[in-house]
C-alpha cells in the first residue's frame, strides 16, 4: 500500500512540475512576444567661450524605454531616465480605428515637429532650436516654467485619415510639466494637424492655448510667483526627406501675458553616404519683445535676471558632421556661434557619442 501512495505521489509530482514548466514557458515566450525595449544614451566634451573658456566632459541624456503590447488594440509604455533617477513618460494607448486613437498619462507635448522627436533623432547636440526649447520648455530658460524635457500629464486623441494624406492630435493637458500636478484649475488645449505628401514632403501647424502658473517672479512683467499668466504658443512646420538631403524649418510663436517671442530655424542634413552626414542649421530666436525698453535697460535687468534676458535677439549658426558607427550610434562634432543682441556673443564646440538599441 505505502509503495504504491509513494509511486502515485511522485507521479502527481511529475505531472505538476512538467505542467509548471510548461506554463513558466508560455509565459516566458509570452512576454518575449509582447514587451520590446530601446533605449540610448548621450556623453560628450563641451568647450565654450564666452567671458572666458570653460570646457568639459558630460553625460548629456540616458533613456530606457519598455513597450508592452497588451492587445493587438491596446498598448502601454514607460521611459525612465536613469542619470536623474526619474520617469519621462508613462502612458497607455488604444487604437478604435486609424482615425480615432486614444492615449492618457504622460508624454510629449504635440506641439512642433522637433519636440515629438527623441533626442535619439534629434540631430542637434544641444537638443533643438533655441524658440523650441524656451516656449515648450524643455531646457528651463523660461524662468516661469518648469524644465519639463517637452513632456506634460493629459489625455490625447489623434489618428490620420484620407489614406494618411492628414493626421491630426487634439489634447487636454496640466501645462505644468512632467512629473507634476496642475499649480491652477485650468488646463492647456494643444493641437496639431499635418499634411503629409507620401514620405518625403511634410506640413503641419501645431498650437498651445492656455494659462501658465509662475513657478518664479517675472519683474519684467509684473508677474509673481503663484500667479496666473496668458500662456498661448502656435508654430508652422515643414520637413522634406530624401536619399541625398533632409530639410526641416519651423517659424514659433508665444505670447505670455501680451510679451510676445518669436523664433526660427532650418536645418538641412546632407547625406553624403549612408554613414557619414553634414549638419548645417541656423536658429534665431526673440524672447518676450517689450516695445520702448532700450538696450541698456534690458542689460540692467541682467545684474538680477536669471534665464533668457527679456528682449535677447539670438542667432545660432551651427556647422558640424556625424559619422553613424552602427544603426542608431553615431559620433557628432558641431561648432556652434551664438551672436547675441544684449549679452556678449558665444563660441563652443559640441563633441557627442551615442549609443542606442
Amino acid at each position: 500500500m505505502m509503495k504504491r501512495l509513494l509511486t502515485a505521489s511522485l507521479s502527481l509530482l511529475f505531472c505538476l512540475g512538467a505542467s509548471a514548466q510548461v506554463n513558466f514557458g508560455e509565459v516566458v515566450n509570452t512576454l518575449g512576444e509582447r514587451l520590446t525595449f530601446s533605449g540610448y544614451a548621450q556623453a560628450g566634451y563641451t568647450y565654450e567661450h564666452q567671458y572666458n573658456n570653460q570646457n568639459t566632459f558630460d553625460m548629456k541624456r540616458v533613456s530606457l524605454t519598455i513597450n508592452g503590447q497588451i492587445t493587438d488594440r491596446w498598448s502601454a509604455s514607460v521611459t525612465l531616465d536613469p542619470k536623474n533617477g526619474t520617469a519621462l513618460e508613462y502612458y497607455t494607448d488604444y487604437v478604435f480605428c486609424p482615425y480615432f486613437k486614444a492615449k492618457f498619462g504622460q508624454f510629449k507635448t504635440p506641439y512642433t515637429f522637433e519636440n515629438q522627436l527623441s533626442s535619439a533623432a534629434i540631430d542637434l547636440i544641444n537638443g533643438g532650436s533655441q524658440a523650441m526649447r524656451y516656449l515648450v520648455g524643455t531646457d528651463g530658460s523660461d524662468v516661469m516654467n518648469y524644465k519639463n524635457t517637452g513632456r506634460d500629464l493629459g489625455f490625447m486623441v489623434y489618428g490620420d485619415f484620407l489614406y494618411g494624406l492628414f493626421d491630426y492630435t487634439l489634447a487636454i493637458m496640466n501645462g505644468q510639466g512632467y512629473n507634476k500636478s496642475d499649480r491652477n484649475s485650468q488646463k492647456d488645449f494643444v493641437g496639431r494637424l499635418n499634411f503629409n505628401l507620401g514620405d518625403n514632403f511634410k506640413l503641419g501647424g501645431s498650437f498651445i492655448l492656455g494659462r501658465g502658473n509662475a513657478i518664479a517672479d517675472y519683474t519684467p512683467l509684473g508677474i509673481t510667483e503663484g500667479e496666473n499668466y496668458k500662456r498661448n504658443r502656435w508654430a508652422i512646420s515643414a520637413k522634406y526627406k530624401s536619399d541625398l538631403l533632409d530639410l526641416t524649418s519651423e517659424y514659433l510663436a508665444g505670447n505670455d501675458n501680451g510679451a510676445k517671442s518669436k523664433g526660427c530655424y532650418a536645418t538641412a542634413i546632407f547625406h553624403l553616404n549612408n554613414k557619414f552626414d553634414i549638419v548645417t542649421s541656423y536658429d534665431y530666436f526673440n524672447t518676450r519683445q517689450f516695445d520702448g525698453v532700450s538696450d541698456k535697460e534690458k542689460m540692467d535687468d541682467l545684474t538680477s535676471f536669471k534665464g533668457i534676458a527679456p528682449g535677447e535677439i539670438q542667432n545660432n549658426y551651427i556647422a558640424g558632421f556625424q559619422y553613424w558607427f552602427y544603426p542608431k550610434c553615431r559620433i557628432q562634432v558641431q561648432y556652434v556661434y551664438n551672436d547675441c543682441h544684449v549679452q556678449k556673443n558665444t563660441s563652443s564646440i559640441l563633441t557627442q557619442l551615442q549609443v542606442a538599441f
